[in-house]
């Protein structure tokens, strides 16, 4: 016999499974996690923070030095973003997991109460 417990965890188990596939979903969580990741991204004029595409897939930075200062190991410049880092996602989520988990799970249930 199913109990409550099991009959919504499967419920939400759905639910996440069709938010996964669904394109305002994801770009919400992109949008979220790119305000997140922001503090982190080397930041001298701005063009490389703020010249950036948000959608399904994830976040596109669109300078043309975005992977060449992903991937450097040169100390950034922190006058404006002091948390400035190569890899600047990961230190992101490195440092706000549960701050990401929370909000994700906060546009999840979004997601669902415009779905009943």
């Amino acid at each position: 016999m199913a109990t409550l417990e099991m009959i919504l965890k499967e419920e939400t188990i759905k639910y996440l499974r069709q938010a996964l596939d669904n394109e305002r979903f994801k770009t919400k969580v992109s949008k979220m996690y790119a305000e997140v990741c922001d503090p982190y991204v080397p930041y001298i004029s701005g063009a490389l923070s703020k010249n950036i595409k948000i959608d399904s897939t994830g976040i596109t930075y669109n300078q043309q030095y975005a992977s060449n200062v992903y991937d450097s190991m040169n100390v950034h410049n922190k006058e404006y973003h002091p948390l400035a880092s190569s890899r600047w996602d990961d230190v992101a989520f490195a440092n706000h997991k549960d701050e990401i988990a929370q909000k994700t799970e906060e546009i999840l249930e979004q997601w669902i109460r415009t779905r009943r």
